[in-house]
């Protein structure tokens, strides 16, 4: 079973049943907080590597979770985190040393003065000692520091965090939820300790099951609340459906990609150089067209291939050059990843990239499925052999 969340507020999970049955929860509000700095995904990059698929065979379902964002980070005027930092319990593992560092922190968390400008008017300053300063470089290591030892204390539970939105994913075998549901009562009292505050009317959950008889699963309730269930969910700025099918994100790209050729051809329109064109192609329309494509564009039918590459079709005459086609970009990409994956140990996916005797190439992953064959992984390994 597997949970897909949103923060130590936020919570996702997944699970199992007797015939190999998962389940996956997942957060429905992505965040648009700047990445913590340890063991998460860069924003800045628009390929999201997808897990390799566990329901292999279509005999599995996933159950999926997320949740709404934190309402306020207390830091109790920096008292807690000056604490934590002077016994080094948080930051000794980062090698930051303590003493002078403590203090500061302190000092930068405690009485701030805030005020609000509407032109030349000014309101009354007040001083605050809670949370974080919106905006300022130090607040997202804070938070870090603060949600370091927010961890899953189960060996089949991974807790994964993006800045304040947190997955859980947990794997749920024989029917067996316990686990599962004990890490969500351990994520929810964590909270509660840690002056966190969870918001279960943000939280819903999705169902993905490929079996043909799909048992009443339980709902998840959180704190008195029950979890609703949807059809597909906004993750990460990518839309993930129940049946792992890719029309919805699709027809949200094209959507949004087809808004921005409207910009291009004003700009044509006043004449702008061609390779000026050509950056903003790239920078505001092809980024669109390319977010998180290694993930769901191996997956895509012919018929939505089509559709965009008849966006990239009509920026090319719009601007009167030719573009690199989405085949192009999305092979390039896979490659490129899967370079940085086999370079990198520590990658959940490195030991997928088992190197033949030869030296030369890959061993190739047994699939079962078309859906796991045309995931990132077996494409990766596939791309890189040829």
């Amino acid at each position: 079973m597997f949970l897909w969340g949103a923060s130590p507020h936020d919570v996702a999970s997944v699970g199992g049943c007797p015939t190999r049955c998962q389940r996956r929860r997942v957060p429905a509000a992505p965040c648009s907080h700047p990445p913590a700095p340890w063991g998460v995904p860069d924003p800045s990059e628009t390929d999201i590597v997808a897990p390799e698929p566990p329901f292999v065979g279509g005999r599995r379902s996933v159950r999926v979770l997320g949740g709404g964002r934190r309402s306020e980070l207390l830091l109790g005027g920096g008292r807690r985190l000056a604490l934590l930092l002077g016994c080094g319990r948080r930051v000794g593992p980062f090698g930051l040393a303590v003493g002078s560092i403590c203090q500061w922190i302190t000092s930068f968390l405690t009485d701030r003065h805030q005020l609000v400008k509407l032109g030349k008017f000014k309101s009354n300053s007040r001083t605050t000692s809670t949370g974080a300063p919106q905006g300022c470089v130090l607040s997202p290591l804070l938070f870090s520091l603060y949600t370091n030892d927010c961890t899953s204390t189960d060996p089949s539970i991974k807790l994964l965090k993006f800045a304040d939105d947190t997955t859980v994913i947990g794997l749920i075998q024989d029917g067996d939820e316990s686990a599962y549901r004990q890490e969500i009562e351990q994520l929810a009292a964590w909270c509660s300790r840690n002056n966190l505050e969870l918001n279960t009317l943000k939280t819903v959950e999705m169902i993905v099951d490929f079996r043909r008889n799909t048992p009443a699963l339980p709902p998840l309730t959180i704190m008195n609340s029950t979890v609703p269930t949807v059809a597909s969910f906004r993750f990460l700025g990518t839309t993930i459906s129940q049946d792992l099918k890719w029309d919805t994100h699709i027809d949200a790209t094209i959507k949004k990609a087809q808004q921005r050729l409207y910009f291009l051809r004003q700009l044509r329109k006043f004449n702008l150089p061609q390779e000026l064109l050509i950056h903003f192609y790239s920078a505001v329309i092809e980024s669109v067209l390319c977010t998180s494509i290694t993930v769901w564009f191996g997956s895509a039918t012919k018929s939505d291939m089509r559709r965009l590459q008849r966006t990239v079709r009509t920026a090319e005459r719009i601007i009167g050059a030719p573009l690199p086609t989405l085949q192009e970009l999305y092979t390039s990409r896979v490659r490129k990843r899967a370079l940085k994956i086999t370079l990198d140990p520590s990658h959940p996916g490195h030991i997928l990239f088992d190197l033949l005797p030869s030296g030369r190439r890959y061993r190739a992953a047994n699939t079962r499925t078309a859906r796991h064959k045309n995931s990132f992984f077996p494409q990766a390994i596939y791309l890189l052999n040829s």
